[in-house]
């Protein structure tokens, strides 16, 4: 029979071996531990160890124990075997005369002992109800302490009392610990997704300038090629010129003299135009490295910027002004840019935003034929 001290455990997988499934105790069924960490009581192990099985019968981890001494006891479900065992003879044991915390134990009837008389009365010394006979003969005031019913329910009534706040007060002071353990973790939620947000930001500024530096190098290495076309078409020229120079020495007639007099005159002309041209071709190809947002930048910073074009064949230029983050392009006029101010010509304005989409250009001007 199972004792009742045990009626709760036994539905406890860790207090019963998982061969035999019968209760550990401190004698012959003694708790076990494997190396895995599961518990078998040792009569199991002993029978499993002379049978040549040295594996967990749970999870088939080997343990290689070779005799049951090789394996350390589990004291703590040894201890609380005790202490069921020993709570379980505490509750088998029986006296009509002890007393619990029942009902009766507060109401009067028969002395266990002087069958005739009726307990009234509690000895707190050797913890009985007792009657008038018992406080004369056996329990003597002068020798133990004796209460009433009624005065040991009023101190059983205050002791719960007490007790009562006692664990309000933890109970108190454990919510107030979670409440700060919540309010703790809910800063450094707080804190962790700021700095997401300022991560993500950040990131957003580094994809927009890796952007920036991706056109920019585009157009850098449009302005290369556009160098080395140059350069190619400079070093025909140096060789047209060098070639009539050579034929100018070689002449020894008139004619072939004026001849190549003509050719060289060309030659110098031809080589102003290139030079005019390569000119205005790279001073174009500097202004053209600005962008949107270095323009807006600037005149944020207090720089004044202009842009010019010809209205009805005059020269006419127009304010370039920032608003927001927008490019503010203001009506034209048949003047000169102020001493000072930088200029670019309007074709180069509509190349930057027809090339660089983030910055929109705000027109509001007399201009009609921007595209």
């Amino acid at each position: 029979t199972v004792p009742v001290g045990y009626r709760c455990i036994t539905q406890m997988d860790d207090l019963e071996c998982q061969i035999c499934f019968n209760i550990f105790n401190s004698e012959t069924r003694r708790p076990r531990t494997l190396i895995c960490g599961h518990i078998f009581c040792q009569i199991c192990l002993t029978r499993e160890i002379a049978n040549g099985k040295s594996t967990c019968a749970t999870c088939r981890r080997p343990h290689n124990a070779q005799r049951i001494e090789d394996l350390p006891v589990c004291i703590l479900v040894e201890r609380l075997i005790e202490k069921f065992t020993k709570t379980s003879n505490e509750g088998a044991k029986s006296c009509n005369s002890e007393a619990d915390d029942d009902e009766d134990d507060y109401s009067e009837g028969p002395c266990s002992k002087h069958k005739k008389s009726v307990v009234y009365f509690y000895c707190n010394t050797h913890s009985l109800n007792i009657c008038r006979e018992c406080t004369v003969i056996d329990h003597q005031v002068n020798t133990c302490n004796i209460i009433s019913f009624e005065e040991r329910l009023g101190k059983k009534k205050d002791d719960n009392i007490f007790q009562a706040n006692s664990t309000a007060t933890d109970i108190d002071e454990t919510l107030s610990a979670i409440d700060g353990f919540v309010k703790e973790k809910n800063d450094i939620i707080s804190n962790q997704e700021l700095k997401i947000k300022q991560l993500k930001k950040t990131i957003e500024e580094a994809l927009k300038a890796i952007e920036e530096a991706r056109k920019t190098i585009d157009s850098e290495k449009i302005a290369c090629d556009k160098a080395q076309t140059a350069m190619s078409n400079g070093k025909i020229r140096r060789k047209q010129i060098d070639s009539a120079k050579d034929n100018l020495q070689k002449a020894n007639t008139k004619k072939t003299i004026c001849n190549c007099n003509n050719d060289i005159e060309t030659e110098e002309v031809n080589v102003e135009e290139w030079i005019k041209d390569v000119s205005a071709e790279f001073d174009l190809l500097r202004k053209t490295r600005e962008t949107p947002s270095n323009i807006l930048r600037a005149l944020k910073c207090g720089r004044v910027i202009f842009t010019e074009t010809a209205v009805n064949g005059r020269k006419a230029i127009a304010k370039l002004t920032s608003k927001g983050d927008k490019l503010h392009l203001h009506n034209f006029q048949n003047h000169s840019s102020p001493k000072g101010a930088t200029t670019f010509p309007i074709y180069i304005i509509i190349w930057l935003f027809r090339r660089v989409k983030t910055c929109l250009l705000i027109i509001q001007t007399n201009y009609k034929c921007m595209y």
